[in-house]
């Protein structure tokens, strides 16, 4: 895991959010940050969490992709109403 990047959230800090939180990874082989350990350390710290796996896209994907991720954020949005999650605006 990138400790060295992320060691501020091993002190409870993701498990104290108390709202609804998606992630949004990008592709690792296309310069994606997030290795399979980093994603499932943020499963253990935050229950619920969304993840959305982006495709060819790296770093960077909102402006790769903006397209790939205006969908996955409707999709996130659209799960957590069926959830129960309030509408915010």
């Amino acid at each position: 895991m990138s400790l060295h990047t992320y060691r501020r959230l091993d002190d409870g800090l993701l498990g104290r959010l108390g709202v609804p939180v998606a992630l949004f990874r990008a592709g690792p082989g296309t310069g994606g940050l997030l290795t399979d350990a980093d994603v499932e350390f943020i499963r253990a710290q935050i229950p619920g969490v969304r993840i959305a796996q982006l495709h060819d896209v790296g770093h960077g994907p909102q402006l790769q992709a903006p397209e790939q991720v205006a969908h996955a954020l409707r999709q996130l949005i659209a799960d957590d109403r069926t959830d129960g999650f309030p509408a915010r605006s």
